[in-house]
């Protein structure tokens, strides 16, 4: 944790977030300054107990409202329980600490997700397609592909094991050449390689569970938990649970969910035409207490925006960054780049298992070197060592 910050805690509410000269850091943007032990193989795995959790780890979970303890879910690693590698968890409670601190305890964390398997993560981008989509009737194949590039901005899509399944897919749909031609056409010009499109749009039909990918028997690889390594999601909540965000979790439009979106007041008129005209929007201010929205007011927007100021900087003091896109992801680590935008260091396992890789794994910063500390599948292995996971 960072000894000293650019704006005092006592200030944290009322002073506007400054990106650029606080440090306030995008998950692609490199590892800051959190010391982490070096632990590789003998990571330790714990429970988050020291703040509010809400664990959805299996199926589609819609989040609004009150986050008490009557919304804890069934499910998860084991019993429902919010488990993490341990450096993070702690992490988390001395977050949830300064929150509380800056915020003289009207505010506190509220933890979704820590580790989140498989299912989960196929089900979470399953549901944010089908918002997008919305209606689509009979989709095209070119609209499958741009709908699921725009679900996994919100909710990464887990890729598939290329084992012989999966090869004979791409083989198969590689030799119709309208298909090709259908996701050539939608995608980037500058990436027209057509073997990778294909095999991106495989992988999609595996993870919507549409039939070619049902019938092609394409799995997920075990090692696969997305928030494997320093991802967490989660929200600031109130002394009576209310949870304090202008949209839900999970919320796929990216125009009202920037992380500094609350920093610019013209936005409450922004945030209020959303309201009236997405469904989601008016369900989440009825749930929360505001009529659908009809009784959202100046004062309470900037109740939601203090909450965000306190929240951001929480996490930057702890060494942490952001997904700017998603108000709710936090990373305790990520992967070190060097001056040249280059992988710092390569860990080892992401060799054996490349599907895992992104959030899954962090590496303390010694120069242009660095010492891998963990990775989705030593995550897995010492979940499974603890008798977390089958």
């Amino acid at each position: 944790m960072r000894k000293s910050y650019l704006v005092p805690v006592k200030d944290w509410r009322t002073t506007p977030l400054d990106k650029a000269k606080e440090g306030i850091m995008d998950d692609d943007d490199g590892y800051t300054d959190v010391q982490l032990l070096p632990q590789n193989d003998t990571v330790v795995m714990a429970e988050l107990t020291g703040c509010m959790t809400r664990p959805v780890y299996e199926g589609r979970v819609d989040i609004y409202a009150n986050a008490n303890s009557s919304m804890k879910l069934g499910g998860g690693v084991k019993n429902g329980k919010v488990i993490g590698v341990e450096t993070v968890i702690r992490g988390i409670e001395r977050m949830d600490a300064l929150i509380q601190e800056a915020s003289d305890g009207e505010f506190a964390y509220c933890a979704f997700e820590v580790l989140r398997r498989p299912a989960r993560q196929r089900a979470g981008h399953q549901k944010t397609f089908l918002q997008i989509v919305g209606d689509g009737g009979d989709l095209t194949p070119a609209q499958i592909l741009l709908s699921s590039r725009k679900a996994d901005r919100i909710f990464s899509r887990p890729r598939p094991t290329k084992d012989n399944n999966f090869a004979q897919l791409v083989d198969r749909l590689s030799s119709q050449a309208d298909l090709v031609g259908q996701l050539r056409d939608a995608n980037d010009p500058r990436d027209p390689v057509s073997t990778a499109l294909v095999e991106e749009y495989a992988g999609i039909l595996a993870c919507l569970d549409l039939r070619e990918g049902i019938d092609a028997g394409v799995s997920m690889p075990a090692s696969h938990i997305v928030h494997g390594g320093g991802a967490f999601d989660g929200m600031i909540i109130d002394k009576a649970g209310w949870i304090m965000s202008p949209v839900p979790f999970d919320y796929p439009d990216t125009t009202v969910t920037g992380l500094l979106f609350t920093e610019d007041e013209g936005n409450f008129d922004v945030l209020h035409a959303k309201i009236k005209e997405d469904p989601r929007l008016t369900e989440h201010f009825r749930q929360i207490g505001y009529n659908g929205g009809a009784s959202f007011t100046k004062g309470q927007w900037v109740r939601i925006r203090d909450a965000n100021r306190i929240f951001v900087r929480a996490v930057t003091a702890m060494g942490g960054v952001h997904y700017m896109d998603e108000p709710w992801h936090k990373e305790f680590g990520v992967v070190v780049t060097n001056v040249n935008g280059n992988p710092a260091i390569v860990d080892p396992s992401a060799a054996n298992y490349p599907n895992s890789g992104g959030t899954g794994y962090t590496v303390i910063r010694q120069g242009k070197t660095g010492t891998a500390v963990w990775h989705t599948a030593v995550a897995e292995a010492a979940l499974k060592r603890q008798g977390l996971i089958a």
